[in-house]
């Protein structure tokens, strides 16, 4: 139970320089507008720690490496990532792991690494391979909108992947409910109303949680080795194991990130190698270089460096997710700032992966800002988290690493794409970044 005196936070925000704005709705319509600009505006005038609200919600921004050092390690113990994401998500993935804290966290995440191991990461590449495959095979020429392409087709395979489906007639009404959900997660209206967004993220979240449910029953007896089959069948090395509902909890949360942050990355990139053209073409001529007739192992895949650093450098200027919130539960210190317990504070990965202090014209896509030579992202800890960093990090980091790189080198081996002329390329950044205009594209095959 953490101790809350109105009265300390009261004088901090007091204290704490920025603008909070009018009530409830604060920044609300510049933080869905222009997410970075509104930051680098607010740093621009009150510096790395200030307030603000959104939607409601008042937090404090600390901006930098040292925050994000802060905020995913050295101060941990002391800020919640359950109480912290609890806005957005507590009602639409509860008990996901972001949504655990301290030995509850560990005890899930230490029974979920079976599911991620390399063992484990080798058994998911072998299935994926011949979709993937068949992806840039059928993949039309012509203009073509590049994003809800990939995206029902990353369910699709994370269904197959993760839970050995062939979803055909149920992959509409699934990626129709992912999308109500993640919607819900930043919904002005923040209740069950129906006809509202909230509401319809609530009643998805509820057919999602039905669905897996169903699976996990029917799995129990013969679990397989897929992603939903190490779950029903994970032993933690203390003998633990989950439950049916945390099963379905996990499930749902994974499959989430499976297709809608990789949706996310593979678009971005294909949006700046279309911007990029000198880049795509050196790109293409690693995959042709490398392509092969057999099976790719994860050895194998490694060798793409270039393509490797393309997809950091594309993380870089577009992480899905471009801030990391948590809820202090005792009194902290950073930057000479006491913050008492009970404080919404949140880190801004979007921020830190373009500030001109620690990367070369950090506005320019230059994968080779990645390379042994530069390796711009190892001068100072936390420079680069697309995937959040300590305790917390992304449990799925590897395996999203492998399905991008496999999409990106099937689609380089087969096609050229070019960018359509006076196209402005817009993207919204919350609650995912994504492209607003479906990513129109105009591909040729090779």
């Amino acid at each position: 139970m953490v101790t809350l005196d109105p009265a300390a936070i009261a004088d901090f925000f007091a204290r704490v320089p920025g603008r909070l704005g009018a009530p409830w709705l604060g920044q609300t319509l510049g933080f869905y507008r222009d997410y970075l600009g509104l930051v680098r505006r607010q740093h621009a005038a009150f510096g790395p720690v200030f307030k603000h609200r959104v939607i409601g919600l008042d937090s404090v921004a600390l901006l930098g490496p040292a925050a994000n050092r802060f905020l995913l390690a050295d101060g941990a113990a002391s800020l919640s990532s359950r109480l912290g994401w609890d806005w957005s998500l507590g009602r639409l993935f509860p008990r996901g792991l972001m949504l655990r804290d301290g030995d509850d966290h560990r005890h899930h995440r230490r029974i979920l690494q079976v599911a991620f191991s390399r063992d484990a990461l080798a058994g998911y590449l072998e299935p994926m391979q011949p979709r993937v495959a068949g992806l840039a095979r059928e993949w039309p020429a012509g203009r073509v909108a590049a994003h809800p392409r990939l995206k029902t087709f990353l369910l699709d395979l994370a269904a197959r992947v993760f839970c050995g489906l062939t979803l055909r007639e149920e992959i509409a009404a699934l990626n129709a409910h992912f999308a109500a959900v993640v919607r819900a997660s930043t919904a002005l209206l923040r209740r069950s109303v129906p006809g509202f967004a909230y509401a319809r993220g609530l009643d998805s979240r509820g057919e999602l949680a039905r669905f897996f449910a169903e699976l996990v029953a029917a799995r129990r007896g013969a679990p397989g080795e897929d992603l939903l089959g190490r779950l029903c069948a994970a032993v933690s090395e203390e003998g633990d194991t989950l439950a049916d509902d945390e099963v379905v909890d996990h499930m749902v949360f994974f499959l989430m990130a499976a297709h809608d942050t990789t949706t996310s990355t593979l678009s971005s990139l294909l949006r700046e190698l279309a911007l990029a053209p000198a880049w795509q073409e050196r790109l293409r001529q690693e995959s042709r270089a490398f392509a092969t007739g057999g099976a790719i192992s994860l050895e194998r895949l490694r060798e793409l460096t270039l393509l490797g650093q393309a997809i950091k450098e594309t993380l870089r200027l577009h992480p899905p997710l471009v801030l990391i919130p948590r809820r202090t539960t005792a009194e902290v210190e950073f930057d000479g700032w006491r913050i008492p317990a009970g404080v919404n504070v949140g880190i801004s990965t979007a921020f830190t992966h373009r500030m001109p202090e620690l990367w070369t014209d950090p506005e320019t896509f230059d994968p080779d800002r990645f390379s042994d030579a530069r390796a711009e992202d190892r001068r100072l800890p936390f420079t680069w988290i697309p995937f959040g960093g300590g305790a917390h990090l992304c449990l799925g980091m590897f395996f999203a690493e492998i399905q991008v790189k496999l999409v990106a080198h099937h689609l380089l081996s087969s096609l050229r794409w070019r960018a359509i002329r006076g196209w402005t390329a817009p993207i919204r950044q919350v609650p995912i970044q994504f492209p607003t205009d479906d990513l129109p594209l105009d591909f040729e095959r090779l």
